[in-house]
């Protein structure tokens, strides 16, 4: 399945991400671990984006899509159970500024789902970037992204109604 965005769109099958999962009991990734940025847009952008991958308490199944904010959407790439009490979850997070934004997110299923380690890579597109971004505030649509997720209000909406 393949999200109706844009003719840009990658679907799950021509995804490919570094699996770099050391061992079962230590997790090593390359990218910059989201969970150990103490920041509040940081924060915000993890909680929106791992409170719209569950529905009804399940996690987003591969293939499936769901839309939230403004224009936003997610789909299930993958879920890969990686001990007794690790899952590591891949999504694409699609949204107006910018398409095919990798999700990485590796579970603890023994703590009712909470989160161990949170990973972002952008495609490295935008007007003012220099390859791919694996934090998200070097995004040159960062901003953007948070008016979409609903995490800040737009500067330039007219909240009077128009003069």
């Amino acid at each position: 399945m393949v999200a109706e965005h844009g003719s840009d769109i990658i679907s799950h099958d021509q995804l490919v991400l570094p699996e770099n999962l050391v061992t079962a009991e230590v997790t090593v990734m390359e990218n910059l671990n989201l969970m150990t940025i103490y920041e509040g847009d940081i924060e915000e952008f993890v909680d929106v984006i791992s409170d719209n991958v569950r529905i009804n308490g399940e996690l987003l199944s591969a293939d499936s899509k769901i839309e939230f904010g403004n224009s936003c959407s997610l789909v299930g790439v993958s879920h890969q159970q990686i001990d007794d009490v690790k899952l590591l979850s891949k999504f694409l997070l699609h949204m107006q500024a910018e398409n095919n934004i990798k999700i990485k997110i590796l579970w603890d299923t023994e703590d009712e789902d909470s989160i161990l380690e949170f990973y972002f890579e952008d495609n490295g597109e935008g007007p003012f970037d220099e390859g791919p971004n694996v934090d998200p505030t070097f995004n040159s649509h960062w901003d953007e992204f948070l008016v979409d997720l609903g995490i800040k209000t737009d500067p330039y909406e007219d909240s009077h109604g128009g003069e």
